[in-house]
């Protein structure tokens, strides 16, 4: 699906420059750390998890994954159904998709976005925020002066917004946002022109 490639691509690229300025900064998230994971509030598009429900489509998982988004309910499970819990640890824990995480997950943390005045800022967790003020200051200086370089939110954004539109309008719950796809996917497999 040509679709999934072109959002691939946009994701390699976050990818790349996450990797990049892990390298040259030396900064990462702490060991083990999956506070983002285990917020309810996580949203994503269907453009933006279209490529994992795809990935679930091409290893025979996708009705085992929509069966248990049927039948557990944001009250029972607002946080992901990918993260895991370390039980012995608040706060820690592992992504088991990690390879095919949306979006927003990609981003959290290590992203930019525009202020009022048109100005890159660093937009970093509230755990990096928290355990190393000094660093966070001192990388935000270098992003701000160029000298130091994270994917910006909102034009990345408008980039999968121009691969389409329909698909990346709308926020959801992130399993909301994953059943969607799931379905999205199950109808355009069906249709005539894209039968497997």
């Amino acid at each position: 699906m040509l679709l999934i490639g072109q959002v691939l691509e946009v994701y390699a690229r976050i990818d790349n420059l996450i990797d990049s300025f892990h390298v040259s900064e030396q900064f990462r998230c702490p060991p083990d750390c999956g506070k983002c994971c285990e917020r309810p509030d996580v949203e994503a598009t269907l453009l933006e998890i279209l490529p994992l429900a795809w990935h679930f489509y091409e290893t025979n998982q996708a009705d085992a994954i929509y069966d248990q988004l049927e039948t557990e309910t944001l009250e029972e499970h607002g946080a992901c159904i990918h993260y895991v819990a370390d039980p012995d640890i608040k706060g820690n824990g592992r992504c088991t998709v990690y390879q095919n995480r949306p979006y927003l997950c990609r981003m959290f943390g290590f992203s930019t976005r525009y202020n009022k005045s048109s100005d890159i800022v660093p937009v970093f967790c509230k755990q990096h925020k928290s355990i190393w003020p000094e660093e966070i200051e001192r990388i935000s200086k270098r992003i701000q002066a160029g000298l130091s370089q994270l994917p910006n939110y909102q034009d990345l954004h408008y980039e999968l917004y121009g691969i389409h539109p329909d698909l990346q309008r709308q926020r959801f719950p992130i399993n909301i946002a994953l059943k969607k796809a799931i379905e999205y996917l199950y109808f355009y497999r069906r249709r005539p022109d894209h039968a497997a």
